[in-house]
């Protein structure tokens, strides 16, 4: 299945990154919207979705940066996943055939 998304035909990567201290809400906006959670035990996560693995990566240099201690990075390859129009055509020859058999949808 293809794994394009529909901000550009790129695969999206699912990240969460858990830093040491409680980072304010606002900081969202500054990092290109993901979300920022407090968690019990002094941590932050920032969870969402990036373009690619270079852009993870400067958004570790840049907690670096800032000072942050680095807890953990957890990434999820290819997230939003929309079919691509073959997929799609795909997927509706084989409910055909089966309507064709006589089968159920």
């Amino acid at each position: 299945m293809n794994t394009e998304n529909v901000s550009g035909g790129r695969p999206l990567l699912g990240v969460e990154v858990r830093v040491k201290g409680h980072l304010d809400t606002d900081w969202s906006i500054r990092f290109d919207g993901l979300a920022v959670n407090h968690k019990t035990g002094g941590y932050t996560v920032l969870s969402g979705h990036l373009h690619d693995q270079p852009e993870l990566r400067g958004l570790l240099t840049w907690l670096a940066d800032l000072g942050l201690e680095l807890v953990s990075v957890t990434t999820e390859a290819a997230c939003n996943q929309i079919p691509s129009e073959s997929d799609v055509e795909t997927r509706s020859k084989q409910k055909n055939k089966t309507n064709a058999k006589g089968g159920t949808l």
